[in-house]
């Protein structure tokens, strides 16, 4: 295949996007890569247009993440989760109305 005016091959993960938008990066690791060379075409922020072609995939690099950390993000995740869920109970049960603005950051405070 001519590859003349391509740019060279980079490796891209969740933890390493080398560059690209949340959106180019979803639809690249979303692509179906059960027949590789795979291609994956998405919308660039400019209003171009990025065609990836995928040639490996490579197993999940335990340096970036081990299960264990990623078992506490997923914790956390979801207990704040249940925590916006049940306070938004609250706020409908007892139709609660907030009317201050929120306050500043804490970082902003002296």
């Amino acid at each position: 295949a001519d590859t003349a005016g391509l740019a060279a091959a980079v490796s891209v993960s969740r933890a390493k996007p080398q560059g690209l938008t949340r959106a180019q990066l979803e639809a690249v690791l979303g692509a179906d890569a059960s027949k590789l060379p795979a291609a994956v075409g998405v919308t660039a922020d400019d209003g171009g247009y990025i065609v990836a072609r995928i040639n490996q995939l490579q197993p999940r690099d335990a340096a970036v993440i081990d299960d264990k950390r990623a078992a506490q993000q997923y914790a956390g995740a979801w207990a704040r989760a249940e925590g916006q869920a049940y306070l938004a109970a609250l706020k409908s049960q007892y139709k609660a109305v907030i009317k201050v603005a929120a306050p500043a950051s804490a970082a902003s405070a002296p």
